[in-house]
């Protein structure tokens, strides 16, 4: 005599997705539990180190998850839906503050200097004193081309100098592909800076017209000496520009 399974028991039990860097992991939907406990278990799914308690869950549409105490069903989520787990604007906020028009400046310089056929490449400086900040606009001298860039080793020498009398260190460095937007082996091997925390924004299209952040690539320089892709709007906290 054969046994019957229930329907009930062949039903699946509800999920709900959570994504962190390009990376997704279904978790059981349980409606009464808490938002901080659903989001301490991401955490430690994801092996997530850096800055843990700034992250925070997000709904697919980016509305930020504030209110830890309240239950799943109270905070809206439901079964099947998508969350992401990113930095909290309430709690940590972006990686970088940039200083306003900063990013239309460099793509203006970019724009204008690569002239639509070649690379060119651009530097973001802040106060010693003051991390994360990045206030200065560089337009070094360099040599380049469709498939690359070259700085000026001279125009290297006076900058450290000028930078170390102002006080101000290279936080980020920003340059220009033809086509897509990723970080090249030479990009990974010769870094303006080499040191942990370093990031390297990447736009594509040589930054001509349209351009936005959401087709750059970004990435940050890692203790262990490689470059990883971060997450270009929490890391800049820059909207999308025309």
């Amino acid at each position: 005599m054969s046994t019957t399974v229930s329907e009930a028991a062949k039903k699946t039990k509800p999920t709900i997705e959570i994504r962190h860097n390009g990376e997704g992991k279904e978790f059981p939907y349980k409606p009464h539990e808490k938002v901080h406990k659903l989001l301490k278990q991401a955490i430690a799914a994801f092996g997530a180190t850096d800055a843990v308690h700034t992250l925070a869950l997000y709904t697919s549409e980016g509305v930020e998850l504030k209110d830890e105490q309240q239950t799943l069903v109270e905070a809206g989520v439901e079964a099947g839906d998508v969350l992401r787990l990113r930095t909290s604007k309430v709690k940590g906020g972006a990686a970088l503050a940039v200083r306003e028009g900063l990013l239309a400046q460099t793509l203006s310089v970019l724009r204008r200097c690569g002239a639509g056929r070649d690379e060119c490449v651009a530097f973001w400086a802040g106060p010693v004193d003051e991390p994360g900040v990045v206030d200065t606009f560089l337009h070094p001298d360099h040599r380049s081309g469709r498939g690359g860039y070259e700085v000026c080793e001279e125009w290297l020498v006076e900058a450290w100098e000028r930078l170390d009398e102002k006080g101000l260190a290279i936080r980020l460095q920003v340059h220009t592909h033809p086509f897509e937007a990723f970080h090249s082996a030479t990009d990974d091997a010769y870094p303006i800076v080499a040191t942990p925390g370093f990031y390297s924004l990447v736009l594509p299209r040589f930054g001509e017209e349209p351009q936005t952040l959401s087709d750059a690539y970004l990435a940050r320089l890692e203790v262990d000496g490689t470059f990883a892709e971060v997450d270009v709007f929490e890391c800049l906290g820059a909207a999308v520009v025309a």
